[in-house]
């Protein structure tokens, strides 16, 4: 924040809070904040987008993976059970152009070996960096 603004008040779900320096933003969060014209620009900066929420966040991936690595190094470290071992020999991107295609957008997924891969980032039309969503505990679907 740009020295000699504050936020006064916060409003979460209709209900005014009284923010602390350990309040945490969260998406739809509506400030009030107090400053000076000269600290407009600072401040739309600052608050030009929402945070996301944990399940936006989430839609990527919990991890980004460049897809020049191994498929086997990736199912060692997550423990993945690969069916073959020519599974193990392919990168993360032959394994993306296997699945989608060579013409994946960004966002596209699919399911291998009961997990979810999303792309995750794209450089001149190539995937560079690919989302693994782990399965979901039992205890965080059903709190859904």
């Amino acid at each position: 924040m740009p020295e000699g603004t504050r936020i006064t008040a916060l409003f979460r779900d209709d209900n005014l809070l009284h923010p602390s320096g350990s309040t945490v933003l969260e998406a739809y969060d509506t400030l009030c904040v107090l400053g000076q014209d000269q600290d407009l620009d600072s401040l739309s900066e600052l608050f030009s987008e929402a945070p996301e929420s944990e399940d936006a966040a989430r839609f990527f991936g919990d991890f980004f993976l460049d897809v020049t690595q191994s498929v086997a190094n990736v199912s060692e470290y997550y423990g993945i059970e690969l069916g073959t071992e020519e599974d193990g020999k392919m990168s993360l991107k032959e394994l993306v152009n296997q699945e989608l295609g060579l013409y994946p957008v960004l966002g596209d997924s699919f399911e291998w070996h009961d997990i979810t891969w999303v792309v995750a980032d794209i450089d001149e039309h190539e995937v560079v960096k690919l989302g693994l969503c782990l399965p979901e505990s039992e205890e965080a679907q059903e709190s859904h």
